[in-house]
């Protein structure tokens, strides 16, 4: 795996890995901002089901606990096969759930930016200032951006990964491409997909031996995965499936689906909104990884069936669906820049562009941009200080059905329930529940709602409020700013002012 188009020396290994100092500035630099927006994000209560789910899972683990997440009522590991979230949780049992969780994310989106790099300037032969722009194109992108604000998701570590995987293999240090790609496995498991097709870029690359055993360990990983290990945790099927399912139930008949119905796998690509990802995608870089679309190969099948999916936020570069393509588009934006001849790389006609497109990308597409007003989030919301008093209300380890701004406030207990589970919507018969659901519904005793959050605080979630307070006989402990705290009386009395 070599560079592409250009015909200067690329230059001594050793001296580009140690005189340069750009990747670790680079790093800290993505790191201190990544982390700060993170945070103030967080301490305005502004995450939503991720954030609160992945601190309980997180309390879990460090307290010895089954990885039981109610929040969800599955298995984490039956959720998505993210053993890697074991390694992450561990800082969590000496520091707060929250800020270790957001720094590990951002300390991982940051180191990118080392392999990204010595593709750079080891392969692709691109110069040490056009460098230092992708290296700042790399951290101002919207997409990676957006993953790091979009709550927690232990995934992320394949960013880094795949292209330390990448780097690896173009200088055939096979041990180092073996953890990486272990690393990338252990992230997600339809990671797997793009584990396959790194596979056939090793292929195309002459590299025979290491492509077929990549591709024959991506594949058994990803049956394995699918029909074997995220079953066990669920006590069924593998339930991420449900998202193909306008093509079939379960993930061979949709595959059959997919080509039993070409038509409509065309109009689900074909739509506006994907349209506008593609846009979101490439304009940011001045569609130049399409210059050098091999290596966009890995990444491509996997961002297929988002954008055929039922997700909408695949649709988007505003989730965590973009992890491996972020990857694949810089390795392919490197190989591009390697095409210009040294001596026109420092031309203000093209670096020039490349950084103002970053600038100007950033503050239009990524969350945490210019017109976001991130400076502004410093500032208390008085809706996240309610919600903090009446969690201070909560006695400790209390079963509690809550809304979703609440949980990362609450989540470091056994028990917490997306509202109005335990009684309404909680489907455990399928999914491998340690507990009897009617033994849920007896001791989830209080209730914590945001109901001034216009986006989940939905009808049927004020219809379901008033059935179940009524039904079972439910107080009010605390009422602020729409946030309310409710105890359960089981008797039919009036409630104590």
């Amino acid at each position: 795996m070599v560079g592409q188009g250009n015909a200067e020396p690329v230059e001594d290994e050793a001296a580009v890995r140690w005189k340069d100092p750009v990747p670790l500035i680079a790093i800290a630099l993505t790191f201190i901002g990544f982390w700060t927006l993170a945070m103030l994000r967080a301490e305005r209560l502004d995450g939503s089901y991720d954030l609160g789910y992945f601190r309980q899972a997180s309390w879990l683990i460090t307290t010895g606990k089954p990885v039981f997440v109610t929040i969800r009522g599955l298995y984490l590991l039956g959720d998505h096969f993210s053993p890697i979230f074991w390694i992450q949780a561990l800082p969590t049992a000496l520091l707060p759930d929250i800020p270790a969780l957001l720094a590990i994310q951002a300390l991982l989106l940051a180191a990118g930016a080392i392999p990204l790099y010595l593709i750079a300037r080891r392969h692709a032969g691109v110069g040490p200032l056009l460098t230092a722009i992708l290296l700042v194109a790399y951290a101002a992108y919207p997409a990676t951006n957006n993953v790091n604000l979009a709550d927690f998701h232990p995934e992320v570590a394949a960013v880094p990964a795949l292209l330390l995987a990448v780097l690896a293999a173009m200088e055939r240090r096979w041990a180092l491409y073996s953890v990486s790609i272990g690393i990338v496995l252990g992230c997600r498991e339809d990671l797997a997909i793009t584990v396959i097709f790194l596979g056939v870029l090793l292929l195309i690359e002459q590299r025979r031996r290491a492509g077929l055993i990549t591709i024959a360990v991506g594949a058994v990983w990803l049956v394995a995965v699918t029909s074997v290990l995220i079953p066990h945790f669920t006590g069924g099927a593998f339930i991420q499936s449900e998202f193909l399912a306008q093509y079939g139930h379960g993930t061979l008949s949709a595959f059959f689906g997919m080509v039993r119905h070409p038509t409509q796998v065309f109009h689900d690509l074909t739509t506006a909104a994907n349209g506008q990802f593609l846009l979101a995608v490439f304009a940011p870089l001045l569609f130049l990884p399409l210059a050098a679309p091999k290596w966009l190969i890995p990444a491509i099948p996997l961002q297929f069936l988002y954008l055929v999916s039922l997700r909408p936020a695949a649709h988007t570069i505003d989730a965590q669906y973009t992890v491996q393509l972020i990857a694949f588009v810089f390795v392919a934006t490197a190989m591009a820049l390697g095409r210009i001849p040294r001596s026109a790389q420092r031309l203000p006609v093209l670096v020039v562009p490349l950084l103002a497109a970053s600038i100007v990308a950033n503050s239009q597409l990524s969350h945490g941009g210019f017109t976001a007003k991130p400076w502004s989030w410093r500032h208390d919301d008085a809706i996240a200080g309610s919600i903090r008093r009446a969690a201070r209300k909560l006695p400790p380890r209390a079963d509690v059905a809550a809304s979703p701004r609440v949980w990362q406030v609450i989540a470091d207990r056994t028990d917490l329930y997306n509202f109005p589970a335990p009684w309404i919507g909680y489907r455990t018969e399928a999914r491998n529940d340690p507990v009897r659901i009617r033994v849920r519904k007896h001791d989830a005793h209080w209730i914590l709602v945001d109901t001034a959050d216009a986006v989940q605080w939905t009808p049927d979630r004020v219809e379901a409020l008033t059935v179940i307070t009524n039904r079972l006989h439910f107080c009010t402990v605390f009422s602020e700013n729409g946030v309310h705290l409710l105890r359960r009386t089981d008797t039919a009395t009036t409630c104590p002012r």
